[in-house]
């Protein structure tokens, strides 16, 4: 009787542990993407953020006349908002002056350049495949230059 015991112990032990590590396995990780401030001037803040070459390939942009409809693209898969809720434009950039390339963790596609306000804060989204999920970053725009690092995107099922 009690090696009876001792095996369905070790089976619910087993069984617990091999369950916690498929919950931990198969939760959503986020996606890290990197981003940099630079120093304040003016009132403003720039933040660059890098787009990597596999990020347009989830979903890759529409063909237009003139070529890959980029902006629009930008538009549906990112959406940075103030805290009042304000969409903030997002400008295309091929060369970034606050980040490198390794810092970027590669050569990316482009940079998304934009001016926020020290001290405010922010949410900033990244949409993978539209309409959804969305991943999230909530941050408040720092005072001072921040060097390049990997935010991580959450993923965020709410509106």
């Amino acid at each position: 009787m009690k090696a009876l015991i001792t095996v369905l112990i070790i089976v619910g032990a087993v069984g617990g542990g091999f369950y916690l590590l498929l919950a931990k396995v198969n939760q959503d990780p986020g996606y890290a993407i990197p981003v940099a401030f630079g120093a304040p001037a003016g009132g403003e803040v720039e933040m660059n953020v890098a787009v990597s070459m596999l990020m347009p390939r989830r979903e890759e942009p529409k063909l237009g006349r003139a070529g890959l409809l980029w902006d629009e693209w930008v538009g549906d898969h990112f959406d940075l908002r103030d805290a009042a809720g304000t969409k903030l434009p997002l400008k295309r950039s091929d060369f970034s002056q606050l980040m490198t390339e390794r810092q970027a963790g590669g050569t990316p596609e482009f940079f998304l350049i934009t001016k926020l306000r020290p001290g405010q804060s922010y949410t900033f989204d990244y949409i993978p495949v539209m309409p959804a999920p969305r991943y999230r970053y909530a941050f408040t725009a720092p005072s001072a230059a921040k060097k390049a690092e990997w935010l991580t995107f959450k993923r965020y099922d709410g509106r």
